[in-house]
């Protein structure tokens, strides 16, 4: 994953400020959840414009068999360009987030291990993939490749695919699990995961922007 989470500094009010009603999941402490949102919130105010040039017969095809205007084919661009930032920014989140848990860290860019999060006494590697085809061979094998070293070291390495739903296993010396079993084996239950989901869909679809957010805490 591109980014990782900075080290948090988080003022004194933060630190002692009590988690609202609509925060559910208590085993991260609230301060440490809202440093999460900023990168969220900065990507959704980024202009949408795409650094590649358009493809004007791409554009010419679409807008033909969707029957849309200049306007429209507008609007719907603008929102995918949108979907493709907020899906890095929610890589990047549940990353650091699952980084956050009790014992465990999230690797800064660099990191010896190359990969995204441990176990702070070294025991457990990580590697974090949104979804499964989010690797092709090649990144797949990349990422065996460096996950078979840090088992050869006596490490237990793991592929975890946020929202595959996928059967703990092992293959290869590499254990893969999904991002649900994860949450859970983490915070001792089950509906972690929709945890986060509901807070998540709380905050956005209440708050526009991260200063409305503070501003009522």
């Amino acid at each position: 994953m591109s980014k990782r989470l900075r080290p948090m500094i988080a003022p004194i009010q933060a630190a002692v400020r009590a988690a609202p009603v609509w925060y559910t999941i208590p085993e991260i402490p609230f301060p440490a959840f809202l440093e999460l949102l900023n990168p969220i919130y900065k990507r959704m105010s980024m202009a949408m414009e795409s650094k590649s040039e358009e493809d004007p017969l791409f554009r010419m095809v679409f807008q033909a068999s969707q029957g849309m205007s200049d306007e429209e084919f507008d609007h719907f661009w603008k929102q995918q360009q949108m979907a493709k930032r907020l899906q890095m920014a929610m890589g990047d989140f549940h990353q650091n987030l699952m980084g956050l848990f009790d014992g465990w860290e999230n690797y800064k860019q660099g990191h010896e291990t190359k990969c995204d999060i441990g176990k702070k006494d070294g025991s457990v590697i990580c590697e974090i993939k949104n979804n499964i085809n989010t690797m092709n061979s090649d990144s797949l094998r990349s990422v065996t490749q460096k996950l078979q070293k840090q088992a050869q070291m006596g490490k237990e390495a793991r592929i975890i695919i946020v929202n595959g739903n996928i059967a703990r296993k092992e293959k290869d010396g590499i254990v893969w699990m999904s991002g649900r079993d994860f949450y859970q084996e983490q915070s001792g239950r089950a509906d972690f995961m929709q945890s986060v989901q509901q807070t998540m869909f709380h905050v956005f679809s209440t708050y526009d922007t991260i200063e409305s957010l503070h501003a009522t805490l």
